[in-house]
């Protein structure tokens, strides 16, 4: 009888107020905690993809200079090379001229 009236104390407890309003702090406080941590990483992604991508343009901004020096260094050389020179070098003139035509065309795409 005492165990059975103790249980019901217990149940009691749990639903009164005190002891719901006691569950529902924790769990609310545990619900911020995870709001908080997804919140960290998502602002952590973005910020490391931010900083990724700068660093992806200014590689490419790199790049793109290096093409052009090359581009550059190129027409001085080309204006420069005489056909005994590049005989020289081992280069050959071209006598059959090729063109290619546009005609109709077929692809098949089996991922789509």
């Amino acid at each position: 009888m005492i165990r059975s009236m103790a249980t019901t104390i217990k149940q009691y407890e749990f639903f009164s107020n005190g002891g719901l309003l006691a569950h529902s702090t924790k769990a609310l406080w545990a619900l911020i905690g995870l709001t908080f941590v997804a919140y960290v990483y998502c602002v952590g992604s973005i910020t490391f993809s931010v900083v990724e991508r700068q660093r992806l343009d200014h590689e490419v901004k790199e790049l793109l200079s290096d093409i052009s020096a090359e581009e550059l260094s190129y027409l001085a050389l080309d204006r420069s090379l005489t056909r005994q020179e590049a005989y020289a070098l081992g280069l050959a003139e071209s006598h059959e001229v090729s063109f290619s035509t546009r005609g109709t065309g077929f692809a098949f795409n089996a991922d789509r």
